[in-house]
């Protein structure tokens, strides 16, 4: 739920010291108000904030200034420091977890193609069925030239070619969730639900870096993050960003570097997907065909 503060003032502007709590991955808005001109930095800050030019540079301002915080998508103490003409003004965050559903839950083996296997302990696999229930600690794996695509309340996430995923959690109720999953190796795209974040959760993993979404599809590949739709919040040790639709930003030890633009479009990315489901029923049609040719009566 996105919160309001104000922070009303008269030049000249004083110390302030305030303290709030909110929700991972929420946003609260700060609303500065002062008669004229002044102008605004952030000083020190462990989250996000928008815009984001103001991590960079100090701005100016006529009369009001409108500065959100983004909270992380996880558990933690933290902070906004900002300069007001001249003047620090300190905001402290308790950042807590909301009460997610706790039923535990499956996700289903959408489809599939070409040489796809499950484990539950990383060294013993097993091949995949059309439809296979997986559930919390599955380890799914795709090998060359294979496809898989995981559905549940939440959307689908596409595994791409020579990718590992590990399902780290997956709880539902009649109609929240909280899915998490892991990327331990290659690419995945994902077409999430939009939803209410302090109610349902959807993550990515990959490295040390958490995305966190409340309805996007983005995705993955190596140290790569990507955006198609919406809004992703990417977290990382103390740093927050917000990547938006067409951008995409790389993360070299463990750094963010600076977003660029991304012109790839999200149905001819996964098209891929769709054209060898097609070939793939197509080849088993065929094959069907040349079985009843063979065995005649059967």
């Amino acid at each position: 739920m996105k919160k309001i503060i104000f922070l009303i003032s008269l030049i000249p502007l004083i110390l302030f010291s305030n303290s709030f709590t909110l929700f991972t991955g929420d946003s609260t808005t700060i609303k500065i108000l002062s008669k004229g001109n002044f102008k605004v930095s952030v000083i020190d800050v462990l989250g996000g904030v928008l815009p984001e030019d103001i991590l960079i540079d100090e701005l100016s301002f006529k009369d009001i200034a409108t500065i959100t915080y983004i909270a992380p998508i996880v558990p933690m103490d933290t902070y906004l420091k900002l300069k007001v003409d001249g003047k620090i003004i300190d905001y402290n965050f308790i950042v807590v977890e909301p009460s997610f559903p706790q039923d535990a839950t499956f996700v289903t083996l959408e489809e599939f193609s070409g040489n796809v296997a499950i484990s539950k302990d990383g060294q013993n696999w097993s091949p995949v069925s059309k439809k296979e229930k997986l559930y919390e600690g599955i380890i799914l794996k795709t090998l060359d030239n294979s496809y898989a695509v995981i559905s549940g309340n939440w959307g689908k996430l596409y595994v791409k070619p020579n990718s590992t995923v590990k399902i780290l959690r997956s709880r539902s109720n009649n109609k929240d969730f909280d899915f998490i999953v892991e990327v331990e190796k290659g690419e995945v795209v994902a077409d999430v639900l939009k939803f209410i974040m302090s109610k349902s959760r959807f993550q990515i993993k990959k490295d040390s870096v958490t995305a966190g979404v409340r309805g996007t599809r983005f995705g993955v590949k190596d140290n790569t993050w990507f955006v198609f739709e919406g809004t992703v919040y990417l977290f990382n040790g103390n740093r927050l960003i917000s990547l938006g639709a067409k951008k995409l930003v790389k993360v070299i030890e463990n750094t963010f570097e600076n977003p660029q633009d991304f012109e790839e479009e999200f149905e001819t990315y996964i098209d891929t997907f769709d054209k060898l489901f097609e070939d793939l029923e197509k080849e088993i049609d065929k094959q069907m065909e040349e079985w009843d040719i063979e065995l005649p009566g059967i």
